[in-house]
């Protein structure tokens, strides 16, 4: 996905600098129907007030908002269960509608699927058998092109591709900008991640990339043949509570998340990702390999705090009766030599 790749909104801005910082993002994939949804977040480092970006499908997608919350829940359901172990005594004092059409292109060349309003964006939905009309029609319509965006425009084309094109103009600080969230919807043999990124996309030094995958059946993770080197944190069946959260956030019925579930949660610190593909899940006969999250043990004082003031007369008496009875034994060892003396 060609998503921090300077597409900027603004032809009269040129030299600002876009950098991605921290990704999430989901797959959830029907074995049985072939239909992928894919949902992607992003924390931007720009100091553009308006961004662009592009997102490649193999097939015709369709568009809706998603609502945000569900990556927390996601997150919470893949979190390693905590131990907390009891440790010492603690003492306290007191105490969206459509639009119709485009801009035009050449005819054959470049094709306007559609354009749509959605979640503060406006999707236009390409097809194009010629990069080059590609690119020209990308830049008529306010896009910033380049050599390195030209050539990765070409590799979706060649592949027949279809490409949306999204305009977000949004307030932000000068620190960043994360991106609204949008469900891309498209038929696939096999779930995608559009991972492949022009030659020239910058990352930052702690960039990082944490991937949800829903399917039925095992997946493994491929790019251009080799398997994915990112580290597989998680994988475990999705509970139905999570499920049904899961299809009220696709805006789908519960029957369109794959029945059975499981999810696998994987984290990748590639910085930069030059001369790479698209990441593909081959599907596995074999069922999904489960890797629970390595459970976390936790020192706490768990109980109840006393404060000080009981402790201290109870402590003072105990003092007392420990002195006066060091004093009796003291006395009862000593009475025949007190009777002796007499």
């Amino acid at each position: 996905m060609c998503w921090p790749c300077a597409t900027v909104w603004d032809p009269s801005i040129s030299g600002n600098p876009i950098s991605l910082a921290e990704e999430t993002a989901l797959i959830v994939w029907n074995s049985k129907t072939g239909e992928e949804h894919f949902i992607r977040q992003a924390d931007f480092n720009t100091k553009l007030k308006d961004l662009g970006f592009l997102v490649p499908t193999p097939t015709l997608p369709t568009l809706a908002p998603f609502k945000d919350t569900v990556f927390k829940t996601l997150q919470d359901a893949a979190r390693p269960v905590t131990y907390h172990r009891q440790t010492g005594y603690k003492f306290t004092l007191p105490s969206a509608p459509t639009e119709a059409g485009g801009a035009g292109a050449p005819a054959g060349s470049v094709s306007v699927v559609s354009t749509q309003l959605v979640a503060g964006y406006k999707a236009t939905v390409l097809k194009a058998t010629d990069s080059t009309a590609l690119a020209g029609w990308l830049k008529a319509n306010g896009f910033a092109m380049r050599p390195a965006l030209d050539k990765w425009l070409a590799e979706y084309v060649k592949l027949g591709w279809y490409l949306t094109a999204f305009k977000f103009v949004g307030s932000k600080d000068d620190l960043g900008i994360r991106s609204p969230l949008v469900r891309i919807t498209f038929q696939a043999k096999a779930p995608v991640y559009p991972y492949r990124e022009p030659m020239d996309t910058k990352g930052e030094a702690t960039r990082s990339l944490r991937l949800y995958v829903v399917s039925d059946v095992g997946l493994k993770a491929m790019v251009d043949g080799r398997p994915w080197l990112a580290k597989m944190e998680a994988s475990f069946p999705l509970d139905y509570q999570t499920k049904g959260e899961l299809a009220i956030a696709l805006r789908k019925s519960p029957s369109s998340v794959p029945p059975n579930p499981n999810m696998s949660v994987y984290l990748d610190e590639r910085r930069s990702r030059n001369a790479m593909g698209d990441l593909e899940f081959q599907p596995m006969k074999s069922p999904p390999t489960y890797l629970m999250p390595t459970p976390i043990q936790v020192e706490q004082d768990l109980r109840k705090p006393v404060p000080i003031t009981v402790w201290l007369p109870l402590g003072v008496l105990g003092i007392a009766i420990v002195v006066f009875g060091v004093r009796g034994l003291w006395r009862l060892w000593h009475k025949d030599d007190h009777l002796e003396a007499q």
